[in-house]
């Protein structure tokens, strides 16, 4: 499985996303690798951990069965290096431009995030909505095995984003918290 992210530098969503999915698909015996444009420290962990990532699609050191796309220039330039290879474009948004679902004969099936994209994501493709599937955004029960008592009431939140940091935005949360009890803590780029 080649898959596609545009950087592998930070910890996004889809960066993360595209991390754990070809760690979870190797540990399920699949062959994987990442093509990507910019690189960092997510695509020097991914290799750390014996997946390659690469940098030019015709450089892996497999042939791929199937381009799982995400972002629509890093998907095309996958699709272009290995013809006859079928794919699918999983799709986390609609904008800026790379979530605009690229039009290509060879990809079988689109994939949303959100049921409210779905039907975006079949006119935006030229697709019937019978070729996109909502997988909406997962977590690894493994690795959360701990929650809360869900009757004891929640005394702490906190906000994730790498968009959102100290300002008035975080503000206004911060006050909604407060009023009902809770203390809130930043999480992503904005805060460190």
């Amino acid at each position: 499985v080649l898959l596609t992210n545009h950087e592998l530098a930070r910890r996004t969503g889809t960066e993360l996303l595209t991390a754990e999915l070809a760690v979870a698909l190797r540990g399920r015996g699949h062959e994987t690798a990442v093509f990507t444009w910019c690189r960092g420290e997510l695509a020097a962990r991914l290799e750390a951990s014996g997946v390659p990532v690469v940098d030019d699609p015709r450089r892996l050191p497999f042939a791929p069965e199937v381009v799982h796309g995400q972002h629509h220039l890093t998907t095309m330039a996958a699709l272009a290096a290995w013809p006859g290879v079928p794919g699918l474009f999983f799709c986390h948004g609609v904008l800026p431009f790379d979530e605009q679902p690229p039009r290509h004969p060879r990809l079988r099936l689109y994939l949303s995030m959100a049921a409210i994209n779905a039907g975006w994501l079949a006119g935006a493709a030229g697709v019937a909505p019978e070729q996109v599937v909502t997988l909406p955004n997962w977590f690894d029960p493994a690795r959360f095995t701990t929650a809360r008592d869900p009757s004891a009431p929640a005394t702490t939140a906190a906000l994730f984003s790498n968009r959102v940091g100290p300002g008035p935005v975080f503000d206004s949360v911060r006050a909604a918290c407060a009023s009902r009890g809770l203390e809130l803590t930043g999480i992503g780029r904005g805060f460190g």
